[in-house]
């Protein structure tokens, strides 16, 4: 479960998602979980009662006691876990040097035989930090570690592994809905990582050395996926919100009855064109401002070579 996918509703409370999560989801081998303002409490009794829990994302947003979080990973975990990724949401997240060094102390004492596989995105991982992590990776503590996941194939890379974990240790995944998903979903998680990672080189390769060719295919793949996910009922809010029905006319397709007679492609063109005149109007203003700003800096420029030239040409007289 990830929390990112229950994030949009409005005031989800971290508590009842916790009970939801133990009450109709015991076997769960990784999970995320959201905490905010110093709370806490939600992660120790999600630990506390997911005893097959193998991996956890910690997302964080508000100030949070690092010694508090770190002592709870070390003596609520399950046994068996050994994947964390941690997540800053823009937070006053303080991570101290020995902070850390006592958190890998502390679970190579209780967990010797449970090498760690942890991830970071924090913008706090310093030179000292990272000093830390590579000596209890050489120690045996971390068996592997990565910082700032921000670029999507780091991002993809991690999920793969997932997926390859799935696929090498399928005797001990839970049964989730059916024994047909239990063995498919390895292969459903390393297909979509792949894919994401390769629409993404297209994007980056093309943007970075200028091929259109492959900004073209980029662009066609995104397109593709977004036109893949429009469903009817979005056909029919844009039909209700224009008063429209059909593209061109009220035969493009076979469709429920619609109240309106107007094509959607008339009634959408003026709003259209208003909003993209606005969009010029603001890039002009923007242009101009931005032609005043250098010409500014360009004047002063000159004056200054100006008046640099003007004072060479007096001491070379006076010499």
């Amino acid at each position: 479960i990830y929390w990112s996918s229950l994030s949009e509703t409005v005031d989800f409370n971290p508590r009842v998602y916790v009970e939801f999560v133990i009450n109709y989801c015991p076997n769960l081998w990784f999970v995320s979980i959201y905490i905010k303002d110093n709370s806490l409490t939600e992660l120790e009794v999600l630990l506390s009662n997911l005893k097959k829990l193998e991996g956890i994302e910690i997302q964080v947003d508000g100030k949070t006691d690092t010694t508090k979080l770190f002592d709870i990973l070390c003596t609520k975990s399950p046994s068996i876990l050994n994947y964390l990724i941690f997540v800053d949401n823009h937070c006053d997240w303080m991570v101290l040097p020995e902070m850390l060094e006592s958190f890998f102390l502390e679970w190579g004492k209780k967990r010797k035989k449970n090498m760690l596989k942890i991830y970071f995105q924090w913008d706090i991982i310093d030179v000292e930090n990272y000093k830390i992590i590579k000596k209890y990776n050489q120690k045996g503590v971390i068996q592997e570690y990565a910082f700032d996941f921000d670029n999507i194939f780091q991002i993809e890379e991690i999920r793969n592994r997932f997926g390859y974990y799935f696929y090498g240790a399928e005797s001990e995944v839970t049964h989730v809905t059916s024994s047909s998903l239990r063995y498919n979903f390895a292969y459903a998680l390393i297909t979509i990582g792949g894919f994401i990672s390769l629409v993404s080189f297209f994007g980056c390769y093309g943007a970075a050395n200028e091929k259109i060719s492959f900004l073209q295919i980029y662009v066609s793949l995104l397109f593709s996926l977004i036109v893949s996910q429009i469903e009817p009922h979005l056909i029919l809010n844009v039909e209700n919100y224009f008063q429209c029905c059909g593209f061109n006319s009220i035969n493009d397709r076979v469709v429920e009855p619609c109240r309106f007679y107007d094509s959607c492609h008339e009634m959408m063109k003026d709003p259209l064109i208003y909003s993209l005149q606005t969009i010029g109007i603001v890039g002009v203003v923007l242009g101009i401002l931005e032609v005043l700003h250098y010409s500014e800096e360009g004047i002063e420029e000159r004056q200054a070579l100006l008046t640099r030239g003007g004072e060479e040409t007096r001491e070379n007289i006076y010499q």
